[in-house]
């Protein structure tokens, strides 16, 4: 494979500049990802989405994202690179070429130029990776909000809750209210096109519960299918988002579509590394996503807490930027924010009740002795 091209003229590192730093300033990702068979899938946005070498099509990373023009993984098919991670141009180098030897590819580096050159030449302290320069500086960055503070867009927000409790049913309400440019709370947003993914239960009964909530049927997009989110299957979920303008997705349910995927759903690496293609999607679409979770059957420990009850890794928790928890709570089903963003403070519990008239339609109370009365009960 070749180790790509340096572009600068300035073809003599400076002898108080990190050689890593250096390559990074000094050569572009188009040579030393074409060079490795890599391919150019799209630009959008500054941004470049690749294709990995072996692969006709499919999203496996992007380059443009950071001031430090690292390269985001989102496939597990290439070894050497971890999936969910970004990598500088002089760490994939040394992963990619060297077998992870930092000093071998430093080396390499210096022998390009005509300095010093060889493989055996030991690595200088000032060389060896600096783990704070992927710190980048403080940006003003305030959350966008469907609905402050429980769905963020261009995030994940996990929707945690008992098989039967009606976690469908709420997800088909929001996504109504959504559709119809309208929050829980009556504020007034810009209307959304949704799309619901799964094949749990019929999509006539998704179009009824809809419908019943007053839901925008020329906004709603049903992809009755369970598919793996793997490369090929995130590229055209990325182009149906694009070409139907969709801004809340919904995953009824989530596990399903981490078959193949995420072999064990405890392992933290292999939850972060199977979701971090739906997180990007999410982030650079602006997309609200949904994802429904089952929880557990027995907490799991004396001292868990209820955002604790979520089947799987913690890590399906601190993937998701936003978590609610659904629970029975005498008939009515009781909703609490267990996570959110850091900057906004975390949102007052609330009930959906069926509405007594209009059968499948939700009725939402956030009234303090309603709430509070349904705390005591679970």
């Amino acid at each position: 494979m070749s180790r790509g091209k340096i572009q600068s003229h300035e073809n003599t590192i400076p002898e108080h500049k990190k050689v890593g730093d250096w390559y990074n300033e000094n050569t572009e990702w188009d040579d030393v990802l074409y060079s490795d068979g890599w391919k150019l899938s799209y630009e959008q946005d500054g941004r470049k989405y690749w294709t990995r070498p072996g692969k006709e099509d499919g999203v496996s990373a992007s380059t443009g994202r950071d001031e430090k023009d690292r390269l985001f993984v989102f496939t597990s098919s290439v070894p050497e690179l971890t999936q969910g991670r970004g990598y500088t141009k002089f760490a994939y180098k040394a992963l990619m070429h060297h077998e992870g030897a930092f000093g071998e590819a430093v080396a390499s580096i210096r022998a390009s130029t005509g300095q010093l050159g060889g493989k055996n030449e030991q690595l200088r302290e000032t060389d060896a990776p600096d783990l704070l320069s992927n710190i980048g500086k403080w940006e003003e960055m305030q959350p966008k909000y469907l609905w402050e503070p429980y769905v963020e867009s261009g995030r994940m927000t996990l929707i945690d809750g008992d098989g039967g409790v009606g976690k469908s049913t709420v997800c088909l309400w929001l996504s109504a209210l959504f559709s119809q440019g309208l929050t829980p709370d009556g504020e007034v947003i810009e209307p959304c096109n949704v799309m619901y993914l799964g094949n749990e239960d019929p999509v006539e009964a998704w179009k009824i519960i809809y419908a019943a909530n007053g839901g925008d049927m020329d906004r709603l997009f049903p992809l009755h299918k369970v598919f793996p989110l793997n490369d090929s299957n995130m590229y055209q979920l990325d182009q149906l988002v694009q070409k139907y303008e969709i801004k809340v997705m919904v995953f009824d349910a989530l596990m399903y579509f981490l078959t193949g995927i995420v072999g064990d759903s405890n392992s933290a690496m292999q939850v972060r590394g199977g979701l971090a293609g739906l997180a990007e999607l999410a982030e650079r679409h602006g997309v609200a996503v949904l994802n429904m979770r089952h929880t557990r059957k027995t907490m799991p420990g004396a001292d868990s807490k209820p955002s604790d009850m979520g089947m799987g890794s913690v890590q399906f928790r601190n993937t998701h930027r936003g978590q609610l928890l659904l629970r029975n709570a005498a008939g009515k089903v009781l909703v609490t924010q267990e996570k959110g963003n850091i900057l906004t403070k975390k949102g007052q519990p609330f009930l959906l009740t069926r509405n007594s008239e209009v059968e499948h339609r939700l009725e939402y109370d956030c009234s303090p002795m309603a709430v509070g009365a349904a705390l005591a009960t679970v």
